[in-house]
């Protein structure tokens, strides 16, 4: 069974009536976890979702030492930085994590953080390390997004202890997410290092996983930040195929493979790579002569100079043949919002519209023949403001999500 500690029964806080809800203030007193195991998690639950519920007066901090014990803060879609105060050998090392685009739904952003000596309590599920650990520094984080419809978009700080560096240099130091589809389970480093207040800053972080801090010289080879395949509007019957990688060690070309099946690939072209790059590159390509009907696959295949090679995740595209197309008017609107639906295919699709806190506040299901298919929401009685209208189909495996604005 899971503990919780909610911010009323900790005694080492005290509580202020601001904005109706409770804030916590941490003194100089220090709150520790007791005990945590993958099936008993210790949890202290912040239920304020403003980004100032918790303030530090003085020395003190919360301090953690495994993976199963959680602050949660139940921000929902709410914006700004969040300060998670997490220390340990009387250093403070908070996760700062500054929310720049909000999620959807009653969201929770759930942290931990724990010191592990030679990195022999590798986070639960399945991870590895292969380099070695000495290149690691001694400490795991995680960053787990719960209850969110669309996660939010945000910079995040992990500070460390420059006493768990084990001999690391900290110009060297960058952070790798955890990928369980990879062979090592960790994607290639990245992140902006600051020798001053001992930290490495992440740009634009919106997936789940845990965390490790190693030394650039011994990170895996790349990361992909975005891979795309998408039909040119500019050429008839070309796939345009994109990717962007955020860095490069030792990264020697790229072999773009295509599949019918998802599951037999065969290899359509080669790009050269950048080799090394800090900063990452922009990579496009384009597949001349795709398969004209079903679902086309891609996928890269990364080769290093010393021979050794990993695959990137797959991604799908519709052949041309089966293009559909989805159209909102007007928007923004005070009243109706016409949907205009063009398959030339049979179809069911599924409206489902959504408010900022998750929220379904209209459901539909249109039937498209395989012509133009128009569908109004009457949005008379909907209060103003901002909504995410959600578009699912039965034969197409991808979501559709618009903004839809409600005036007065």
């Amino acid at each position: 069974m899971s503990k919780y500690f909610f911010i009323e029964l900790i005694i080492l806080i005290f509580c202020q009536s601001v904005f109706s809800q409770a804030k916590i203030t941490i003194d100089s007193s220090y709150i520790v976890y007791n005990g945590g195991t993958t099936f008993d998690p210790i949890y202290i639950n912040v239920s304020n979702g403003n980004s100032d519920a918790i303030s530090k007066l003085s020395t003190g901090f919360i301090i953690s030492s495994n993976e199963y014990q959680y602050l949660n803060w139940h921000i929902g879609t709410n914006t700004g930085t969040y300060e998670f105060p997490f220390g340990a050998n009387g250093i403070y090392t908070p996760v700062e994590l500054n929310v720049s685009t909000s999620g959807v739904g009653p969201g929770v952003l759930s942290v931990s953080t724990w010191y592990s000596a030679g990195n022999t309590d590798l986070p639960d599920g399945g991870y590895s390390l292969c380099i070695d650990e000495s290149n690691v520094v001694d400490r795991f984080w995680t960053i787990d997004f719960k209850d969110y419809l669309t996660n939010p978009i945000m910079d995040v700080k992990l500070h460390y202890n420059v006493n768990e560096l084990d001999g690391n240099l900290e110009s060297d130091l960058l952070a790798q997410s955890g990928d369980l589809s990879l062979s090592c389970t960790w994607n290639a480093g990245r992140g902006y290092i600051n020798e001053n207040d001992n930290y490495i800053e992440l740009k634009g972080i919106s997936k789940d996983g845990p965390w490790i801090i190693s030394s650039e010289i011994n990170t895996l080879p790349i990361e992909m930040l975005s891979f795309d395949a998408f039909w040119s509007t500019e050429e008839a019957n070309v796939v345009n195929i994109e990717w962007l990688t955020s860095t490069e060690t030792n990264n020697e070309y790229f072999l773009i493979e295509r599949s019918l099946d998802g599951q037999t690939f065969l290899p359509i072209g080669v790009q050269e790579s950048q080799g090394n790059s800090k900063n990452g590159s922009f990579y496009t390509f384009q597949d001349l002569n795709p398969p004209q009907e079903g679902i086309i696959y891609y996928r890269l295949k990364q080769f290093d100079f010393d021979g050794t090679s990993s695959e990137s995740e797959i991604i799908s595209l519709e052949s041309s043949t089966k293009s559909v197309e989805f159209t909102v008017y007007p928007n923004p609107s005070n009243k109706y919002f016409n949907i205009n639906i063009q398959s030339n295919q049979e179809d069911i699709f599924q409206l489902l519209l959504f408010d900022l806190t998750g929220r379904i506040i209209y459901s539909n299901s249109i039937s498209v023949s395989g012509f133009e298919t128009s569908h109004t929401i009457d949005a008379s009685e909907i209060p103003s403001g901002t909504y995410v209208l959600q578009i699912t189909s039965q034969k197409r495996t991808e979501i559709i999500n618009e903004i839809l604005i409600k005036t007065d």
